[in-house]
């Protein structure tokens, strides 16, 4: 990949001595903590001060190690787009899009006005995705998930969901209070990816809406899904009446139960059995709404 694609494609890039400083996608960075830089060599070097490691830089990004290496475009492997997302204002106007590719990676890019594309976001309104789905059916219970491909497996399921570009870390006070400008103080349903950062993403998602919705869930396990699976592993081989009768079995969340989650993870990462101690939903409460 070369050096300068790389850069359009990374969020909070400001300029340094020697090179640039953006977010890091591994982790949930509001810091700008990623150095990125150009080797002697061509090579694009990374370096998180936070002390995420290249393989997980790499992957958040959708890249690999290879990409790193400033190889003859002739011979780097052709990057097809598969699919785009696209994200739209309350009126459904365009705003930015999400872009897929093979070999897997992702990239962003906004309409330049002329019927091209420009590969940033500079200028670009963020919101959630499917805004302008969410305003024309203004949905009593929303439904959040991690990425694109599971909110829009819910739509197909005849659930209104949303989700923030960028996957885990992403997610902005800015998106709950749109939201809830746009659909008043409904009921949410947060979905976490099965992995740490996507835990730590619904948390965060979880504590943006606790005391402004009417009432929160927050769904940490789906049973059957194996590591860094997602809902839409889920969904493979479960129904939609599975799914639902899983949402009214879990309780409401609390914030003294949030807080219990997120010390129980800063203290021990995992049980005896080596699986992590937040995975279970706090299935002997009763819950207090239904979808």
């Amino acid at each position: 990949m070369k050096f300068e694609t790389l850069v359009t494609q990374l969020d909070g890039v400001t300029k340094t001595s020697n090179g640039y400083l953006a977010r890091c996608r591994a982790h949930d960075d509001r810091h700008s903590s990623l150095s990125v830089a150009q080797g002697d060599d061509g090579r694009i070097l990374l370096k998180c001060f936070a002390g995420c490691e290249s393989e997980r830089i790499v992957e958040a990004l959708g890249l690999t190690m290879k990409d790193l290496f400033n190889g003859d475009p002739d011979t780097e492997p052709r990057r097809e787009i598969v699919r785009t997302y696209d994200y739209r204002d309350e009126t459904g106007t365009l705003l930015s899009q999400v872009v897929r590719t093979e070999p897997k990676g992702f990239y962003q890019r906004q309409p330049d006005g002329k019927g091209g594309w420009r590969s940033n976001l500079n200028g670009v309104r963020r919101v959630p995705y499917r805004l302008n789905d969410l305003a024309k059916s203004k949905p009593k219970v929303l439904y959040c998930a991690e990425g694109e491909k599971d909110v829009d497996t819910l739509w197909s399921l005849g659930l209104a969901a949303t989700c923030n570009s960028g996957g885990a870390g992403k997610w902005s006070e800015e998106y709950t209070n749109c939201l809830l400008k746009l659909l008043g103080p409904g009921k949410i349903v947060i979905f976490a990816d099965k992995d740490d950062a996507g835990w730590k993403h619904a948390w965060y998602v979880a504590r943006t809406f606790l005391g402004k919705a009417e009432a929160v869930k927050l769904l940490l396990a789906l049973p059957g899904v194996p590591a860094k699976g997602d809902l839409s592993d889920y969904l493979m081989t479960h129904s939609k009446e599975e799914l639902i009768a899983l949402v009214k079995a879990t309780p409401c969340l609390t914030l003294e139960e949030l807080k219990r989650l997120e010390a129980a993870d800063r203290s021990k990462s995992s049980d005896q059995k080596g699986r992590p101690v937040l995975i279970p939903n706090i299935a002997d409460k009763k819950a207090s709404f239904c979808p």
